[in-house]
């Protein structure tokens, strides 16, 4: 089950990292983390483990990392205000 969830929230996130760096260039790590804890609340992640998550896989990428937690409460993935459009 764990497996199944684990490539799930893999997928999700690079779905929500492609996005917020093709509209905005710009990744809120907190938004992302937040995004990816609303899909898989099965899981059971902290919003921190998250974050570490999302970090750890964008750092390849030359996108800047933003740390805004009160766009967080907007549920915005990049400078848009509407949610990722990403499907599951």
């Amino acid at each position: 089950m764990y497996e199944k969830d684990g490539a799930g929230i893999r997928h999700n996130l690079s779905q929500l990292l492609t996005e917020a760096a093709s509209t905005g260039r710009i990744i809120n790590v907190p938004v992302v983390a937040r995004e990816l804890q609303e899909r898989h609340r099965n899981l059971r992640l902290s919003q921190e483990e998250l974050e570490a998550l999302v970090l750890l896989t964008a750092q390849p990428t030359t996108s800047a990392f933003e740390f805004d937690r009160a766009a967080t409460a907007a549920g915005t993935v990049s400078d848009k205000s509407t949610r990722c459009s990403c499907s599951d």
